[in-house]
């Protein structure tokens, strides 16, 4: 099984030939489950459109809270298999959503968190943690939790300084010194991150800067019961700019 996330950049709308490209992108990839964030304003339709140009007969779209400017990011799931159960977490407190989906005897979390603040983004994730995957689930289903989680984690290679280095660029979302509330409060309810120590870890590249500056918000996370099953974990390349996060692929042998 192949499962496949993706921020795919306020809905694909621009330029035009994106959304294809993104379906050529998918259609190498060949994942199972494809979790998709900020579809945009889309609809089924606009979903269905994508499903049958990557040969993925079961979808669904989750609807996400309006931001500020009315826009609505909502969150995809495809797939080649059935979905079932589908719930949605968190209406009432998240700035998207969270939607989860079941493929067989494997449950999948498709999660978007708030962009601008750790401290409502740990607000955010405390609320998942009681009402959506309490340390008890997360220790003895199989699950995996994917998406934009917007967020850093310390084991990641970053440089010293890393909070000035961003600020100089402009983004100051993680807090300077960099917090990872997000990420340890994962860590501390059990779920295990298959990324991490790859040499190839970064998700978003912050280019307002003559170098680049690799960071990682988007993940693939799993549960215990499900780490033994864990194959490979990659960060997929991006050959026509198809969004401005790259796309994490997680394959599992059982």
């Amino acid at each position: 099984m192949r499962i496949l996330t993706f921020n795919i950049l306020f809905g694909a709308y621009s330029p035009a030939g994106r959304l294809e490209a993104i379906a050529r992108l998918l259609n190498r990839a060949k994942p199972t489950v494809v979790l998709l964030q900020e579809c945009m304003d889309w609809n089924e339709e606009r979903l269905e459109e994508l499903a049958k140009l990557t040969a993925m007969p079961h979808f669904h779209l989750g609807r996400s809270n309006p931001r500020g400017s009315g826009k609505r990011y909502h969150l995809g799931v495809m797939s080649r298999l059935p979905l079932e159960n589908v719930k949605s977490h968190g209406q009432s407190v998240l700035a998207h959503s969270c939607l989860e989906v079941s493929v067989g005897d494997v449950t999948l979390l498709n999660l978007h968190l708030n962009a601008g603040s750790e401290d409502v983004r740990s607000r955010e994730i405390e609320h998942l943690i009681q009402a959506a995957f309490p340390p008890e689930r997360v220790q003895n289903e199989r699950l995996i939790l994917g998406g934009d989680l917007n967020a850093l984690s310390r084991h990641d290679p970053y440089p010293d300084g890393l909070g000035d280095v961003l600020e100089e660029v402009g983004v100051t979302k993680y807090g300077n010194p960099i917090s990872h509330q997000v990420m340890d409060s994962l860590e501390e309810t059990g779920w295990k991150d298959p990324l991490q120590g790859e040499d190839n870890w970064a998700t978003r590249y912050r280019s307002e800067s003559e170098t680049p500056i690799p960071t990682r918000t988007d993940y693939l996370l799993v549960s215990p019961p499900l780490e033994p099953s864990v194959e490979n974990c990659e960060v997929l390349p991006l050959p026509n700019q198809e969004s401005d996060h790259h796309p994490v692929m997680l394959e599992l042998r059982f």
